[in-house]
């Protein structure tokens, strides 16, 4: 049984039957596709449902998701790790620019207070 928890009330909101021969993965993918609230929430699972088709989903319908990547996932892991670099690089780009422009607005106003008579 494939279930899907409202945390907060530890209530079952939703559940797939998985039979002796069906995956959890295209269940949980089914049950990507069902809409349970048009207020923001946020999917969690195993990693065992960490695939790239369900992750393109969630992001597709503009829902937010936090996902266990394990290192057999070698290529995910990789994107994974790629995708925080860059966002790092991102942050330290901007914070060097404010450190940058605060710097020139001191220095400026200290040209100006040494040149003024």
């Amino acid at each position: 049984m494939l279930n899907v928890v409202e945390t907060a009330s530890k209530i079952v909101i939703a559940h797939r039957e998985l039979g002796a021969k069906k995956s959890e993965i295209p269940e949980f993918q089914k049950v990507l596709e069902m809409e349970f609230s048009d207020k923001p929430f946020l999917y969690t699972f195993d990693a065992l449902n960490t695939q790239v088709e369900s992750l393109n989903g969630i992001e597709a319908k503009g829902k937010r998701y936090l996902a266990k990547v394990k290192g057999n996932q070698k290529t995910l892991l990789k994107q994974v790790h790629q995708a925080f670099e860059e966002e790092s690089a991102k942050e330290n780009n901007t914070i060097l620019e404010e450190k940058d422009k605060r710097e020139s607005i001191e220095g400026n106003k200290w040209v100006k207070e040494r040149l003024s008579f």
